[in-house]
C-alpha cells in the first residue's frame, strides 16, 4: 500500500515536470489511512482541484541561456582564481618549509662543527685571531643550539 502511494507521488512529480501536461487538472484528497493522494481526475468524493501556478513568461526569457552562460563563465573564472590563489599559497608554504629545512641543516652542521672544535676564534679588524674564553665559547655554543631548536622540529 505504501509502495503505491510512493509510486503515485513519483508519478505526480514527473507529471508536474512534463510541460505538455500543464493544462490538465490535478486533484488532491486524503485516503482512509490519512495519506494525501493526487490524481488527474477526482476519484474520491473529497477530492479538490489543486491550482498549479506557472512562472509568467517574459520577453527576457530568450536571453536566459546567454545570461546563464555569462554567469557560469564568471563563476568558473572566480573558481579558477580561487584555485590559483590556493596553489600559490601551497607553493609559498612548500617553499617556506624547504627554507626552514635548509636552515635546520645549516644550524645543526654549525652546532656540530663548533661544539666539537677545540677552540673558537673570531677575527679582529686588523686580521688577527681573537680566541673566545670558556664563558664566551659557552654562550656562542648556546646560541648555535638555540638556532637548532628554532629551525628544527
Amino acid at each position: 500500500m505504501e509502495n503505491t502511494a510512493f509510486t503515485r507521488r513519483i508519478g505526480l512529480i514527473l507529471w508536474l515536470l512534463c510541460p505538455l501536461q500543464l493544462h490538465a487538472a490535478v486533484y488532491q484528497w486524503t485516503d482512509e489511512h490519512g495519506r494525501v493522494q493526487f490524481s488527474d481526475r477526482p476519484v474520491h468524493e473529497t477530492a479538490t482541484e489543486v491550482k498549479i501556478r506557472t512562472a509568467p513568461s517574459t520577453p527576457q526569457d530568450a536571453d536566459v541561456p546567454q545570461d546563464r552562460r555569462a554567469k557560469q563563465q564568471r563563476m568558473l573564472d572566480v573558481y579558477e582564481e580561487e584555485r590559483a590563489a590556493k596553489r600559490e599559497q601551497a607553493d609559498k608554504a612548500k617553499q617556506a618549509r624547504e627554507e626552514r629545512r635548509q636552515k635546520c641543516l645549516n644550524a645543526r652542521a654549525r652546532y656540530d662543527e663548533y661544539n666539537s672544535a677545540g677552540s673558537i676564534y673570531d677575527y679582529l679588524e686588523n686580521g688577527e685571531r681573537k680566541y673566545l674564553d670558556k664563558q664566551q665559547r659557552t654562550q656562542f655554543i648556546a646560541g648555535l643550539k638555540a638556532d637548532v631548536e628554532k629551525y628544527c622540529d
